[in-house]
């Protein structure tokens, strides 16, 4: 099989796997069937836009005005 099937054929179990646990965790009523899957959404939202902020400060400009590589007449597009 190839490497993307298993990494697919693993993602879709893993949704699999955690879906059953926080169901269950709501039929027995706990609190943490919401909170930790709320809070794992949390973490990775905060670690994008932390890498997004970060790509940001280390990009350097664009090319100084007047400098894009177009010709002067514009593009043909």
């Amino acid at each position: 099989m190839e490497r993307g099937v298993l990494a697919g054929i693993a993602l879709c179990l893993l949704a699999l796997g955690v879906t059953v646990v926080v169901l269950w965790g709501l039929a027995m009523q706990e609190w943490w069937a919401v909170a930790i899957p709320v809070a794992a959404m949390v973490i990775v939202s905060m670690t994008l836009l932390f890498w997004v902020g970060w790509t940001f400060i280390s990009t350097e400009g664009g090319p100084p005005p007047g400098q894009s590589g177009e010709p002067r007449g514009g593009s043909r597009y």
